[in-house]
């Protein structure tokens, strides 16, 4: 009788706000490990709060999951799907329920009316790069994308998983936050922070430092001769000096997860952690530890640049396909040229190591071939299908937006700060996108609107240089960069005669193999082919570096090449000797340098003067 006195409209607003809650679709998992020496995680996904709203149009009591096709960092379609297993789906009974697949990585699943569905399914992980997931008897390491699939009413829901660890695995490591009171179980947000959370599960060494306000935990995988106090010191380095150039820092805590590995390397950067892959003999050598130190900084600065100050196309992300974007070389230009920025900055390299990248990337720009028939900005869009994909011609129709991307940012840094005379430089231009487009919008930014940017930071219009250095295949002009801070661009090979024939032969245990030919050298020009034996060199037995057999050589000599093609034909082949137009730079002072020149070259490496 009570009931009946409430007032119709408190009845509807009290269903409403009841079915919205039960609306709220909610997503857990649970991985598991039973024989991690076949290489297998084992994947319960269980959905609750399904509803009508949810069901795939034109499918009766139909819901649809996917797995990603790609991980946002790595722009390559990776066909995760194509390393699942055994996909069943249950009902809040423990009942089978008909799943069929309806693309290459999406299943539809008919609930039968039931709210709550489970999925079970294997996912082979055997591939350990910091794209993939790998599991051993050693170890589990997972990227989110490869391992978990999405429900896309939940994407924007946090989602919880459980991790049934071996009892010989005693460490969870990852930047997902543990949830209080429940065993062994991590929180992500959303989908999007699920799969920007590697996790890794074993027994790594694991150290922790505070630098910049922030704990950072460091877990190491695999022997290597490390010196755990002194990464401490020289990280916590690369992190204040990283922090400097925006001047505040995103993070509570922060994750690095290290592999130490016979061979390979490489990084890939998340929005609470990192991973890397480490040559394990990497702490002995001083120039194999800077460049480990050079990577640390690279993958920490994506902390802001990329992972928050970002284009627009790079997220909300598209799971199902490419995501297209012209402007990879801000997100990997920019942080190709502050990484080594960053180890100056930081003390941990002095002036004439970071003059020496610089130039390093300079004779890239100016040697590569490829960077004369693509620009930067097709170089972003089309690194799905290139970038990831090289070819032995890549050199000489492609560029590489990481190093032709860390050029274009140091050019468009001076032009900053001679414009400004001084006042303002490229920090600056990534201060005014944190703030107006990360803090203020909560967006990335288009390429419009970071014209403006650059405008307002530069006092000046840039589109024209944009233009020439971003957009067409026009070559900078790298002598006019360094003229207004007092620096001499000077090629050290001017003056000097260095015979070739544009060939790079590799010797491959006493095996002379053609591995790349330059355009427009002879080797190209007349048919020396990739992969092709060099067996004899005017008439002699190849036996020692090919280059010592040019020694002596003048322009126009012929060189008389045997060959064996990889289908085993052999070929005569007679190249023309010719010099080597290839750069190598070097920066020195100008001993003519005036007072507002050096004034402006202070400006640009940050001295506190």
């Amino acid at each position: 009788m009570f009931l009946l006195r409430i007032p119709l409209l408190l009845i509807i607003l009290s269903y409403s706000m009841t079915t919205h809650t039960f609306a709220t679709p909610q997503v857990s998992y649970v991985l598991g490990f039973s024989n991690p020496h076949t290489h297998y995680v084992e994947v319960e996904m269980t959905i609750s709060g399904i509803e009508k709203s949810h069901f795939v149009k034109g499918a009766t009591q139909s819901i649809e999951v996917s797995l990603p096709v790609w991980t946002p960092g790595s722009y390559l379609v990776r066909e995760y799907a194509r390393h699942v297993e055994q996909l069943q789906s249950f009902n809040d009974k423990s009942e089978p329920l008909i799943c069929t697949k309806s693309t290459k990585n999406t299943w539809k699943i008919s609930t039968c009316g039931s709210k709550l569905v489970k999925i079970k399914y294997l996912v082979y992980a055997f591939d350990l790069t910091v794209r993939t997931s790998y599991v051993d008897e050693y170890q589990a390491y997972m990227n989110g994308a490869s391992i978990f699939c999405f429900y896309k009413p939940a994407l924007n829901f946090p989602c919880e998983v459980q991790i049934n660890k071996p009892s010989q695995w005693a460490k969870v490591v990852t930047a997902l936050k543990q949830v209080s009171g429940k065993t062994q179980t991590w929180q992500a947000t959303n989908y999007d922070e699920l799969v920007d959370s590697p996790i890794l599960v074993g027994n790594p060494d694991v150290f922790s430092f505070e630098a910049s306000g922030v704990n950072h935990t460091v877990a190491m995988v695999g022997n290597a001769n490390y010196d755990v106090a002194k990464l401490k010191l020289d990280m916590a380095s690369i992190v204040k000096a990283a922090t400097e150039v925006i001047g505040t820092h995103p993070c509570q805590d922060y994750t690095f997860i290290i592999h130490n590995l016979a061979t390979g390397g490489g990084g890939l950067e998340h929005s609470h952690s990192t991973s890397l892959l480490v040559n394990r003999n990497t702490y002995s050598n001083e120039k194999d530890y800077y460049n480990f130190l050079s990577l640390v900084a690279h993958e920490y600065f994506h902390l802001w640049n990329v992972k928050r100050i970002r284009p627009i196309e790079l997220g909300p992300f598209n799971y199902h396909e490419e995501v297209y974007c012209s402007q990879l070389w801000t997100v990997e230009g920019w942080t190709s040229y502050y990484d080594d920025f960053i180890m100056y900055r930081a003390g941990l390299s002095n002036e004439e190591k970071f003059f020496d990248v610089i130039c390093s990337n300079m004779n890239y720009v100016i040697n590569g071939k490829g960077n004369q028939f693509q620009s930067l900005s097709d170089a972003s869009f089309d690194a799905w299908i290139k970038y990831y994909r090289p070819t032995e011609n890549s050199p000489n129709s492609a560029t590489n937006y990481y190093t032709k991307g860390a050029v274009a940012s140091l050019a468009l840094d001076l032009a900053i700060l001679q414009s400004t005379q001084g006042k303002a430089n490229l920090d600056d231009l990534l201060k005014l996108l944190w703030k107006d487009y990360y803090l203020e919008k909560n967006r990335g930014f288009t390429a419009s609107e970071l014209e403006n940017a650059m405008q307002k930071v530069a006092k000046i219009n840039l589109k024209p240089l944009l233009d020439r250095w971003v957009h067409s295949t026009e070559a900078i002009d790298l002598q006019a960069l360094f003229s207004p801070v007092g620096l001499l661009l000077i090629n050290k090979n001017d003056g000097q005669f260095l015979p070739t024939i544009g060939a790079t032969i590799s010797n491959q245990n006493g095996k002379f193999i053609v591995t790349q030919t330059i355009r427009d050298y002879p080797a190209f020009k007349e048919g020396l082919y990739v992969n092709d034996e060099i067996l004899t060199v005017d008439n002699q037995r190849l036996t020692a570096e090919f280059s010592s057999m040019l020694i002596g050589k003048k322009a126009g000599d012929m060189v008389h090449l045997l060959v064996s093609r990889k289908n085993g034909e052999l070929r005569q082949l007679s190249l023309p000797v010719v010099p080597d137009q290839q750069v190598s730079y070097k920066l020195v002072q100008d001993p003519k340098a005036t007072p507002a020149q050096q004034k402006l070259q202070h400006g640009w490496l940050r001295k506190k003067v």
